[in-house]
């Protein structure tokens, strides 16, 4: 992750969660499925003392984990997407998180920050190393500790856009974001888990439709016709070329 992506962030940060999160029934739609997965574990966690929320965004995540959690660290390589995120929550959220400035690639932890859970969602896919970066998040969890981490899926539909991610006809924009994503496979990155000591709890698996056609939906009907088809290829084979997929794990 480099300086491109934070003046990108830093840029998008006034507009993120009205043009991303809430442009559209379709941009709505999938960040629910997101939070959604994400309260369903919550209840279920064994301790609740501190949490790290990786890439805080429009703090969505970090709001829920403030009033879950005794203290929240909420890391962010943009500035103004700290400033949002406090826009976002009231005071006494504010109270238990601390803000940091970074790229969780490079940034030196206190040799004993220890975390019961790690969340980050639309992250991972900017990282320069993501296998670095599993090794590191496995290393701040505490014994039997957890993490819910997003990755965009190199089986997807993404994998042939990126084939084409210089074409001028794609746009600057798209160009840049094109560049900076890296793709992963499932079954390599379920190795590194293992290797870091992480057992795998549960797996989501997002939408096989492409975010381009999802995200200008702004049809309830076909939003509900858009989650009735997810629910059917989370039961086949087709799950495995979806978009993006997330995995709970829990440290050894």
């Amino acid at each position: 992750m480099d300086s491109k992506i934070e003046d990108f962030f830093d840029k998008e940060s006034s507009s993120y969660k009205v043009n991303v999160l809430k442009g559209s029934v379709g941009n709505e739609y999938l960040s629910d499925v997101e939070v959604n997965f994400f309260l369903r574990i919550l209840p279920k966690l064994r301790k609740k003392n501190i949490s790290l929320d990786i890439g805080v965004g429009n703090g969505r995540f970090s709001k829920i984990l403030a009033n879950h959690f005794n203290k929240v660290i909420s890391m962010d390589i943009s500035t103004e997407m700290i400033k949002q995120t406090k826009k976002y929550m009231n005071k006494k959220e504010i109270e238990k998180v601390k803000f940091i400035h970074g790229n969780f690639e490079s940034y030196k932890f206190p040799k004993d920050d220890l975390y019961d859970l790690i969340t980050s969602f639309r992250v991972f896919k900017y990282f320069n190393n993501v296998n670095m970066a599993i090794s590191k998040h496995s290393r701040l969890l505490s014994s039997k500790g957890i993490s819910i981490i997003q990755y965009p899926n190199s089986r997807s539909y993404q994998s042939i856009i990126y084939l084409f991610r210089n074409l001028p006809i794609l746009g600057k924009k798209n160009n840049n974001y094109l560049n900076s994503l890296a793709l992963v496979s499932l079954k390599d990155t379920l190795i590194v888990y293992e290797q870091n000591g992480m057992n795998i709890k549960s797996i989501l698996y997002g939408s096989i439709i492409p975010y381009f056609i999802v995200a200008r939906v702004n049809n309830n009907f076909f939003i509900k016709l858009i989650s009735v088809i997810d629910r059917i290829v989370q039961k086949s084979f087709l799950k495995y070329f979806c978009r993006d997929f997330v995995i709970l794990a829990e440290k050894k």
